[in-house]
């Protein structure tokens, strides 16, 4: 199971949606995500591995138009505060050297 969890996070803009949906002000949109994702298929399967393991909920929309609301659950809260705090440190912590 660590694996899996290990592979989802290292899939192209995992850390960016995640992120991204944990700082959003209103609901995330699927729309709000393709801003940066722009392939539709690479966010559809990044979504739906992110459902399949729990950290995601979508609630699709059909009125007034179709939709698609993207939710963290708890558990997807609780890695995307990781990850951004992750982040935030490794921004700090850098010593502007490049490697």
């Amino acid at each position: 199971m660590k694996s899996q969890h290990r592979n989802i996070l290292s899939m192209r803009y995992s850390t960016d949606v995640l992120v991204t949906v944990l700082e959003s002000k209103e609901r995330c949109k699927f729309s709000d995500l393709n801003e940066f994702v722009t392939n539709y298929s690479t966010l559809n399967s990044l979504l739906s591995a992110f459902e399949k393991e729990g950290l995601v909920m979508i609630e699709e929309v059909m009125r007034p138009h179709y939709t698609r609301y993207i939710d963290l659950t708890d558990k997807g809260r609780e890695i995307a505060e990781h990850l951004k705090q992750a982040n935030k440190l490794l921004n700090e912590t850098g010593d502007g050297n490049e490697y």
